[in-house]
C-alpha cells in the first residue's frame, strides 16, 4: 500500500524563522491524510534546537499514526550526529547524504517555497517554547539541557534573552 508523502526542502538555515511555517505545512499535510514526510537537508547549512524541536512534533505526530513516519534526508555527518544526540533517530529515519542519493530523495518538481513571514512575534514564541519542550520529552539529557529556556520562555515569552542554549 502506497502512503501519502509529503517533501519539504531546506535551503540555508534551519531556524526558528522557518519552523512555523514547517510545522504548519505539515499541519496541513497531515489532515489530508499525509503519513509520510521526508524532508531534504541536503542543502541544510545548520539548524537551531527549535527547528530541530519542530521536527521531533511532526516525527512524534507521525508516529502516532498508522504507517507514519518522518524522514530526514541528505544529512551531514555532523547534523546526523547533532540530530542523533538528541533522540530523533528514535522517531525519524534519518538518512546521510549518500542514503539520500539512493533513496531519490526528494523529487524537485513537487517542491515549492512556504511561506514564512510572520508578523505575530506571540506565536514565534509559542512555537520556540512548544519546540524546547519537544525537545525535552525526548530523553533526560535533552530536558537538563533546555530546562533553562523553557523555564525563561514559560515565564516571559517573549524575553529576548530566553535564547536558545545551542547558540542558535
Amino acid at each position: 500500500m502506497l502512503v501519502p508523502r509529503a517533501y519539504a526542502k531546506v535551503v540555508g538555515r534551519a531556524s526558528f524563522r522557518s519552523a512555523p511555517a514547517v510545522r504548519r505545512f505539515a499541519a496541513a499535510a497531515m489532515e489530508k491524510a499525509c503519513r509520510e514526510f521526508a524532508c531534504d537537508l541536503s542543502e541544510c547549512l545548520g539548524m537551531d534546537s527549535t527547528f530541530t524541536g519542530v521536527l521531533a512534533g511532526i516525527g512524534l505526530d507521525l508516529k502516532a499514526q498508522p504507517a507514519g513516519s518522518l524522514i530526514l534526508l541528505g544529512l551531514s555527518p555532523k547534523l546526523e550526529t547533532g540530530l542523533r544526540t538528541l533522540g530523533l533517530d528514535r522517531i525519524a529515519t534519518l538518512c546521510n547524504s549518500a542514503a539520500a542519493g539512493a533513496a531519490g530523495g526528494v523529487p524537485e518538481d513537487v517542491l515549492a517555497p512556504l511561506e514564512t513571514g510572520n508578523s505575530n512575534g506571540e506565536l514565534t514564541a509559542q512555537a520556540v517554547l512548544d519546540a524546547h519542550e519537544t525537545l525535552s520529552s525526548l530523553s533526560d539529557e535533552n530536558r537538563a539541557t533546555f530546562e533553562n529556556v523553557v523555564s525563561c520562555l514559560r515565564k516571559d515569552p517573549q524575553n529576548p534573552g530566553c535564547g536558545n542554549p545551542a547558540g542558535g
